[in-house]
């Protein structure tokens, strides 16, 4: 035995009762001669039929009926496909409503949990309570309503509050950043890009890439696709298995300065970043003398893609003739360039060993 679960049919027209017509006079007899072929059986009874549009035009709107298997199916002001709740108007109002009632069930739930330490709490809460209410955010979210989506702060607030057992009277900004968890605006920022990218990563001839983008009204996938403009890109670069390793020398706490020390070197560099007014600027420093250089917008440039930026810059301006160390403060970019499996800072050591190639440098 097997089911047919959720098929959908989508017709376009000028008006409801044109629209109406084309259900019955083509889609339906095609369901009748599927069930002739195949053996299925549509239930009549579980049939949804509403009329997609947001236009105040009452041309746009009809009481048609359709008729299938004998029985009358009345247009409805919603429908359900794949567990999310698609009105009439697509405002997600109702489907919000259900999402936050099972998510925030799902929070008091863990709530009675006693006796869990915050990070035992926290997975819980990202395992079963984000789950509910992130489902299908892609969808949704890009075209709802902020106020609409604020809905779900009551389900943020009781998560946040059961990880690090606070008051109810603390803040919502507060208790997001004691039981570090983002925010619900940008979980479902995150949700929808990581979307995006799996929907980028597909073949050109993928059958879900879209053939032809609607000018008047934009789709959700283009609407997230608008939010890329800020986002950190990483590039695609593969690393020769044999290259030898970059040499990456660690201090910790007081004994770093007077390690530097003990080790003679010709020429010493030190490197730093920090943004001003949302640019980002690398910083060189060789003997009391400064240099700066603009790398780019802080939106883009990410701290350890930008410290990466710095060093390489610093490789660049040193001398090929003269052994040179480089010294910078963020141990996570000296450590990107020892390790290959970091796919996101590649490209930045490539670049790097590409400059060091004939210079015998060290990084500190």
């Amino acid at each position: 035995m097997a089911f047919v679960d959720d098929y959908t049919a989508w017709v376009t027209g000028n008006n409801a009762a044109e629209n109406t017509t084309k259900i019955q006079d083509v889609i339906l007899p095609r369901l009748k001669q599927w069930e002739e072929s195949s053996g299925s059986v549509f239930e009549a009874s579980k049939t949804a039929f509403v009329h997609y549009t947001r236009s105040q035009n009452p041309s746009r709107t009809s009481t048609n009926l359709l008729r299938l298997k004998d029985e009358d199916i009345h247009p409805g002001s919603s429908a359900k496909i794949l567990g999310v709740i698609l009105d009439s108007g697509l405002r997600f109002r109702q489907h919000l409503a259900k999402v936050t009632k099972r998510a925030l069930a799902a929070a008091t739930a863990v709530k009675r949990m006693w006796r869990l330490s915050p990070p035992v709490v926290r997975q819980l809460v990202n395992s079963v309570v984000f789950p509910v209410s992130n489902y299908a955010s892609s969808v949704w979210h890009p075209g709802t309503a902020a106020k609409t989506i604020a809905s779900l702060n009551l389900v943020q607030r009781t998560a946040a509050q059961t990880i690090i057992h606070g008051f109810k009277t603390v803040s919502l900004e507060i208790v997001e950043t004691e039981a570090a968890i983002p925010s619900t605006a940008e979980r479902l920022r995150r949700q929808s890009l990581g979307y995006l990218v799996r929907i980028r990563s597909l073949p050109t001839e993928h059958p879900s890439l879209p053939r032809r983008l609607p000018k008047r009204f934009s789709s959700p996938l283009q609407r997230i696709n608008q939010w890329t403009s800020t986002k950190a890109f990483i590039l695609p670069f593969a690393e020769a298995p044999l290259d030898p390793p970059i040499n990456v020398i660690l201090y910790h706490g007081a004994s770093s300065v007077e390690g530097i020390n003990e080790r003679r070197a010709v020429v010493e560099l030190c490197v730093t970043t920090t943004s001003i007014e949302g640019v980002t600027h690398a910083g060189i420093s060789r003997q009391g003398v400064y240099a700066t250089r603009r790398i780019g917008q802080s939106s883009y440039w990410l701290q350890p893609h930008a410290d990466l930026e710095a060093i390489a810059l610093a490789a660049d301006k040193a001398p090929s003739t003269i052994a040179t160390r480089i010294v910078t403060d963020n141990k996570q970019a000296a450590l990107a360039l020892m390790s290959k499996s970091r796919t996101d800072t590649s490209y930045a050591r490539a670049r790097f060993r590409e400059l060091a190639l004939h210079k015998a440098i060290e990084i500190h």
